[in-house]
């Protein structure tokens, strides 16, 4: 049995794939390095290689549809205890088989893939609903959410295609990181110790663009059949201090 220890990132769960079939490990337990409990064996640490990650990407599509792709990176972000052993097994099984076995539902791991698949894209599309942004500075809008799983690489597309004459930063405060759009691209930004409370404290515009929210809620919503209790059984309790309506 080998433990095998990586830096957490996709590029470097790719890299172990890689070196799997290369060094032939046998019944390899990946872990993080970011959990400290690193059990009773002996350590493999696979340092994360680009051009590794980059192969073992480009093979895979010679089994994998586009959408069993991205099905994998789904099971990534959930940070699932076990996300990381059931890619490598099932992805270990797709290489040796050399067809994809994401459809063999008589597979426990198959199907526990598609559990947490299911629950990461209906996280995914909560996040495209309760997202809301308010006016931090003359051209920024800022918006915070806490995520159950690592999605904010699944929602980039569907903001930056909606709010695209827009500069904006989602920032989840669950994880420390966030995504900012500058008008042409998205890139990743860590905001230093305190920064999103600056942005908070940055009011300025900010009262108006709740109103406008507001309105905006109060205009697409036929006030006959509002029921705001229902609105709310249907919106998980978590989400509710990000959403404006509900102030």
């Amino acid at each position: 049995m080998n433990y095998i220890t990586y830096d957490g990132s996709y590029a470097g769960l790719m890299t172990i794939l890689y070196d799997i079939f290369q060094y032939k490990i046998e019944s390899p337990i990946i872990q993080s390095r970011t959990i400290k409990d690193v059990g009773l064996y002996e350590n493999i640490n696979v340092i994360t290689c680009e051009s590794k990650a980059a192969k073992t990407l480009n093979y895979l599509k010679l089994f994998l549809s586009i959408g069993e792709l991205e099905l994998i990176r789904n099971i990534f972000l959930s940070e699932e205890q076990l996300a990381e052993q059931l890619i490598i097994s099932v992805l270990q099984k797709t290489i040796k088989n050399k067809s994809s076995i994401l459809k063999d539902f008589s597979n426990s791991n198959v199907l526990k893939i598609h559990k947490i698949n299911k629950s990461v894209n209906r996280e995914k599309h909560r996040m495209k609903a309760f997202i809301r942004f308010k006016k931090v500075d003359s051209d920024l809008f800022y918006a915070e959410c806490e995520p159950d799983f690592d999605v904010l690489p699944l929602i980039i597309k569907h903001f930056s295609r909606r709010y695209a004459n827009q500069k904006w930063i989602i920032f989840d405060s669950k994880r420390k990181y966030g995504i900012f759009y500058d008008l042409t691209q998205v890139q990743f930004i860590q905001l230093e110790k305190n920064s999103s409370n600056i942005i908070n404290s940055q009011r300025s515009g900010e009262h108006d663009y709740e109103q406008l929210w507001s309105t905006y809620f109060e205009r697409t919503n036929i006030k006959s059949r509002k029921n705001t209790k229902l609105f709310i059984q249907h919106v998980p309790k978590r989400y509710w201090k990000h959403l404006t309506e509900l102030k």
